[in-house]
């Protein structure tokens, strides 16, 4: 009796520092991606700026921003999949832990698997569209600013498409990490393992 009282205890102890973990990545993660989007936009501000303030030459730094937008946008996504990830192991296999280690009925829910988490479905959408703007926005603005400054030369001709190109797949890319988000915010009906 003893020992299986130290052992569910020890599995507690475990579970819980498993799940201190996985949330502090979470929320790490969570940071760097909304990092990505302020250097990102202090990245294309700096460029804007020295692109027209100065020479005809400088101008052609304007084509840079909507490539540094493709660069923002993938890191975004990246840490968007990772995120998910772990909310899934934390929704799923995790709860399933927790349910193994104590008595089925006195599990508890813990945050990942709330009914009250699916209410962030709605403010996902809003992030996602914001992210949207915030990196597709300034590339398209600079690319136009681009074309337009140098007098819509063969060379700024070739440079906005590949920038429309770059921004086409930025938004792709963001558009596609909230298509994939809906399930995830969808509370999970963890069953309990029957393989122990």
């Amino acid at each position: 009796m003893t020992d299986t009282r130290d052992s569910r205890r020890d599995s507690i102890g475990l579970l819980t520092a498993y799940y201190s973990a996985v949330r502090s990545e979470i929320l790490q993660r969570q940071t760097i991606r909304e990092s990505t989007l302020t250097l990102f936009l202090g990245a294309a501000a700096t460029l804007a700026g020295v692109a027209l303030t100065g020479s005809d030459q400088r101008r052609w730094l304007l084509f840079f921003v909507p490539v540094l937008g493709l660069g923002a946008s993938c890191v975004y996504l990246q840490h968007t999949t990772a995120t998910r990830a772990l909310w899934n192991y934390l929704a799923s296999e995790f709860q399933d832990e927790i349910t193994h280690a104590m008595t089925p009925d006195k599990a508890p829910r813990h945050w990942d698997v709330s009914s009250a988490r699916a209410g962030l479905a709605t403010s996902a959408a809003i992030r996602a569209a914001a992210s949207t703007l915030l990196i597709v926005m300034p590339g398209m603005l600079a690319a136009i600013a681009g074309l337009i400054s140098l007098d819509a030369q063969l060379g700024a001709i070739v440079a906005f498409i590949g920038s429309l190109l770059a921004v086409g797949m930025s938004a792709f890319l963001v558009a596609y990490g909230f298509q994939r988000r809906p399930h995830w915010y969808k509370t999970p009906h963890s069953k309990p393992s029957t393989s122990r």
